[in-house]
C-alpha cells in the first residue's frame, strides 16, 4: 500500500519550551482514513499546523523529525503541499482577511509566491470545483454561510 503521509520521531517545541509532540510515528496508506483525536492541549492541532506548514512558517516553533506528504516535506518547502494540505482552524471567521471568496484564495495563493494572474483564477476555480463551491467566488466573506466558511 502506497503511504500518503508518512511521521517518523516527529518532535515540536514552542518557543515557551513546552514540548508538544515527542516521537510521534505514524503513516497513512492510500485509501485509509485517520482520526486524530485526544484531551485539550494534547496536540492535535499542533500536528495539523505542521502537516499544512503552518508550523514553523506562520506559528514559530522548533520543529525534528520526518515528514512526508506524498512526496513532499512540508517543513522544508510548505509550496510543495499547498496544494492538497489545508487547514481550518476552530474559529474560521477569524482567519478571513480578503473582501470576496475570489480575493481570499489570491491572498492565500500569493502567499506562497504564485502571482500568475491565469494560474490564481484556473486554481482558485479548481479548488471551489472539489468542494462544488464554484458559485460562491465572488460571494462577499463576511456574509458566508458557517458551512461556506467551513
Amino acid at each position: 500500500m502506497e503511504r500518503l503521509v508518512e511521521v517518523k520521531d516527529l518532535n515540536v517545541a514552542y518557543k515557551s519550551g513546552d514540548i508538544i509532540l515527542k516521537k510521534l510515528f505514524f503513516s497513512i496508506g492510500s485509501g485509509e482514513l485517520a482520526v486524530i483525536t485526544g484531551p485539550n492541549g494534547s496536540g492535535k492541532t499542533t500536528l495539523i499546523r505542521v502537516i499544512s506548514s503552518m508550523i514553523p512558517f506562520v506559528y514559530n516553533a522548533h520543529v525534528s523529525g520526518h515528514i512526508r506528504i506524498l512526496d513532499s516535506n512540508p517543513i522544508v518547502d510548505p509550496r510543495s503541499v499547498m496544494w492538497f494540505v489545508s487547514y481550518v482552524g476552530h474559529d474560521p471567521e477569524s482567519e478571513i482577511i480578503a473582501t470576496t471568496v475570489r480575493e481570499e484564495l489570491y491572498v492565500r495563493m500569493m502567499m506562497v509566491k504564485i502571482n500568475n494572474k491565469r494560474v490564481l483564477h484556473d486554481r482558485a476555480y479548481w479548488a471551489l470545483s472539489i468542494v462544488n463551491g464554484e458559485n460562491i467566488i465572488d460571494k462577499i466573506t463576511y456574509k458566508l454561510s458557517g458551512g461556506e466558511l467551513a
